[in-house]
């Protein structure tokens, strides 16, 4: 098992990678896994995955739904984003979709938690991939 170190190294390197130039995200992950067994659905997944917390402001609510205990609505997420409340709710919908974020809907209020275990297990099961060196090679299909 990986420590939390080397799995926000090998995350902020993935976000790093997906900023530069035209290479798309997939590619990238093909890439760093070139050598791990995973199919396109899995690959796919990934990609989605990253790409939803690619994005500024959404890695922004991510680390700030880190630090909170309690579920939080959009206007109390507001802050960390410097966004207002309608840009917020529009990036929670988008990690919502991705299970990186759960919430509860009492009326018309949303809150929001982040899914602490989901979200770790992806970056780890993403970051074994990646330091496995005894995988086999050429099954990686994209």
């Amino acid at each position: 098992m990986i420590g939390l170190r080397a799995t926000r190294r090998v995350t902020r390197g993935l976000f790093s990678a997906w900023r530069i130039g035209n290479t798309s995200t997939l590619a990238i992950i093909a890439q760093l896994c070139k050598n791990a067994q995973m199919n396109a659905a899995e690959t796919q997944k990934t990609a989605d995955f990253l790409k939803a917390l690619g994005e500024f402001n959404r890695l922004s609510l991510v680390y700030e739904l880190c630090r909170c205990e309690s579920s939080q609505n959009a206007m109390c997420l507001c802050d960390c984003c410097s966004v207002d409340a309608s840009v917020v709710s529009r990036h929670l919908k988008v990690l919502a979709e991705r299970d990186i974020v759960t919430f509860d809907k009492v009326g018309r209020e949303k809150t929001y938690r982040l899914n602490r275990n989901k979200v770790a297990t992806q970056l780890r099961e993403l970051a074994d991939l990646i330091e496995n060196e005894d995988c086999n090679r050429g099954y990686h299909d994209v």
